[in-house]
């Protein structure tokens, strides 16, 4: 399953999108206030990234409405960021991707089956 899914939220994921939500931030020079929750939004997103929530591995799969938006979103997002322009379209990107993740899992867990029996073995050892 190591090769198709994540088990909780990456590393990067969070770090994209917490420079992201900064950079909207000061771009439109927002209100203090609305930056007074990060370090609660830090406290959720750690417990996020060390928990088993499963989410999607963003590559290659056999739907090909799925692997257009996929290279249309990295391909946007490469142009903007190497522009510097328009991090709240980046960030709306990042995040729906994110939410996309998480809500294809909520609504249709991966089964063992799913997967080689190779790796359906490997991954019931580690359950």
């Amino acid at each position: 399953m190591g090769k198709y899914i994540f088990y909780g939220i990456p590393t990067t994921a969070i770090g994209g999108i917490l420079s992201l939500s900064y950079l909207t931030w000061s771009k439109y020079s927002l209100p203090e206030e609305w930056i007074a929750p990060v370090p609660f939004v830090l406290l959720v997103a750690s417990f996020a990234m060390i928990s088993n929530l499963p989410l999607p591995k963003l590559k290659a799969t056999k739907s090909l409405a799925f692997n257009v938006v996929l290279v249309a979103a990295v391909i946007s997002c490469y142009g903007l960021g190497l522009a510097r322009m328009h991090p709240e379209l980046m960030l709306f990107v990042a995040g729906s991707l994110l939410l996309f993740g998480i809500v294809t899992y909520a609504i249709k867990p991966p089964k063992l089956s799913d997967f080689d029996t190779e790796e359906a073995e490997e991954a019931s050892v580690l359950i």
